[in-house]
């Protein structure tokens, strides 16, 4: 849904670490590096939208408690950041 040569824009600032994006159940993409700009204009209907925002992380999680990663150093915890750490952004840009 375009006004012109306007665009609806999700942004994710920052998100451990790959994003994809959902508007009305199709895929707006998948990035991997931040910040994160989806072009969702030709996935926005008029009225009410679904929007999902989905973060894959590292398998660190899974590793910490099924081998202790980081029991060599003497700690078994995750070390890393999970999910969106930044702002998530919805705008109209030219």
């Amino acid at each position: 849904m375009t006004h012109g040569d306007e665009k609806i824009v999700l942004e994710v600032t920052d998100a451990a670490e790959g994003v994809e994006v959902f508007v009305n159940g199709h895929s707006a993409g998948i990035q991997i590096v931040a910040p994160y700009f989806f072009d969702i204009s030709s996935l926005v209907i008029e009225g009410e939208n679904t929007l999902v925002i989905e973060v894959v992380t590292t398998l660190e999680r899974e590793a910490v408690h099924l081998y202790g990663i980081n029991a060599q150093m003497g700690e078994n915890k995750i070390s890393s950041l999970s999910g969106i750490t930044g702002y998530v952004k919805l705008y109209q840009s030219k």
